[in-house]
């Protein structure tokens, strides 16, 4: 996964954009203690401390958080992008991405 909540203020943070000093962190979807891997062969992301019995994240490859993050970063350079997020929670539903484009709400998954 790629964002986590800090514990402690209920922050969501994303695993590039921070580092483990200011953890504690907990996973989004079961609040569980995760930390962050910052790595120099993967993407940046949050793990969950074994056992791991949630399910958030997981089967994503390397491929697909590294799609995720290229798309997210060549949003975020765009003007008329707004509201710009990774993983946000949109009801019984994630995207990995969502967004408003103009006016066009947009989720892509």
């Amino acid at each position: 996964m790629l964002c986590a909540t800090r514990q402690s203020d209920a922050v969501k943070v994303t695993a590039s954009e921070t580092i483990k000093a200011q953890g504690p962190f907990v996973c989004p979807e079961c609040a569980k203690a995760v930390i962050v891997r910052k790595c120099r062969t993967k993407v940046d992301h949050f793990a969950h401390l074994p056992p791991v019995t949630c399910q958030y994240g997981a089967g994503e490859t390397e491929q697909h958080r590294q799609c995720k993050t290229q798309i997210f970063e060549a949003l975020r350079a765009c003007p008329h992008v707004t509201k710009l997020e990774l993983e946000r929670r949109l009801g019984d539903v994630r995207p990995d991405i969502s967004c408003y484009i103009g006016r066009v709400p947009v989720a892509i998954e």
